[in-house]
């Protein structure tokens, strides 16, 4: 990921990157994101629900 902080410019980066990275290799374990205090999780998380269950936010 090119420059940004995923709490707020780059959050649609992170989706594509990490759908690249599980189509790329087998099954991840786990993926840690090491955040600054700034960031709000509970946003993260939805987003990603989101990109993986269109009706989440209908």
């Amino acid at each position: 990921m090119n420059n940004g902080c995923i709490c707020c410019t780059v959050r649609g980066d992170l989706i594509h990157i990490l759908s690249r990275l599980m189509y790329c290799r087998d099954k991840f374990d786990r993926i840690l994101i090491e955040t600054t205090g700034m960031a709000n999780l509970l946003s993260e998380a939805n987003e990603e629900r989101a990109a993986n269950d269109p009706e989440w936010f209908s």
